[in-house]
């Protein structure tokens, strides 16, 4: 196990210098083993025009569980969970992301949100309230799982922020009964702070909250794949076969603006 985290280790750093001294030539590079969760990764520090920037870097979800150095490699990108990513991105609500490709494997790598707060440890009760409501819609909306205490909370804004998920397997994303689970389910992954907040907040002010997130979300009813278009012209460069029924992108995309529509519409 410790030689084959050893290579794991490897193989991602390896990948970030390839990244990093293509992006930012002048800089040094410092690593360490990324802690907690179930992807293998690590956290890599960027020291350049003396500034120091982090970056997570992990490996897609459908790769397999931390410390699995062939998965890099075995599996090819899954297109949903690298949409989902950079649509977060567009709308506000996640990290600066990139999908580095190297010898045969792509990696998810994330750029720290700034004065990031977990949302155990937000203060401001009609805050934490916020984060919670609006990461479990987008949860509804995207089909994104794993949005444990960990990985929602608020961003040097004072919005929600969402640094890390996954997204469900399946080939349906369509959530007939979204307007009903919003309202009156409490299905977060992890029964944790999260789900307590959430059983505690009325239908009303669920909604009230949905209503002004949705507004700001607003993209998502038009976003098309053109936003990954460029890493799927990259893969297909290096001979990756997209298109597959766990890739299948477009009818991810078809799904979730229904969704998201349904929603918006019952807010009104």
């Amino acid at each position: 196990m410790t030689r084959l985290l050893d290579r794991t280790s490897v193989a991602f750093t390896e990948s970030a210098k390839k990244f990093f001294n293509k992006k930012f030539p002048n800089s040094t590079l410092n690593f360490k083993e990324k802690s907690g969760g179930t992807r293998s990764g690590i956290v890599v520090t960027v020291t350049c025009d003396r500034k120091d920037t982090t970056y997570f870097m992990k490996t897609f979800h459908q790769a397999g569980t931390s410390g699995s150095y062939s998965s890099m490699k075995r599996h090819p990108p899954d297109l949903r969970e690298m949409f989902a990513y950079r649509l977060l991105q567009i709308i506000g609500v996640g990290p600066v992301v990139f999908f580095p490709y190297y010898e045969g494997s792509t990696t998810i790598l994330t750029e720290k949100v700034k004065e990031f707060t977990e949302v155990d440890k937000i203060e401001d009760v009609a805050l934490q309230k916020k984060v919670v409501v609006e990461s479990y819609l987008l949860s509804l909306i995207l089909g994104i799982r794993d949005l444990n205490i960990g990985n929602i909370g608020s961003n040097q804004q004072k919005d929600l922020a969402i640094v890390d998920f996954c997204v469900t397997n399946g080939v349906n994303f369509v959530e007939r009964k979204i307007v009903n689970n919003f309202l009156n389910k409490n299905n977060f992954d992890v029964p944790d702070i999260s789900h307590d907040t959430l059983a505690n907040i009325g239908h009303e002010e669920r909604m009230k909250i949905a209503k002004d997130a949705l507004a700001k979300w607003s993209q998502i009813s038009t976003i098309t794949s053109d936003i990954i278009g460029d890493e799927k012209r990259e893969l297909r460069k290096h001979g990756i076969v997209l298109g597959n029924a766990t890739d299948d992108v477009e009818s991810y995309i078809e799904d979730i603006k229904l969704n998201y529509d349904s929603i918006f519409l019952a807010s009104r």
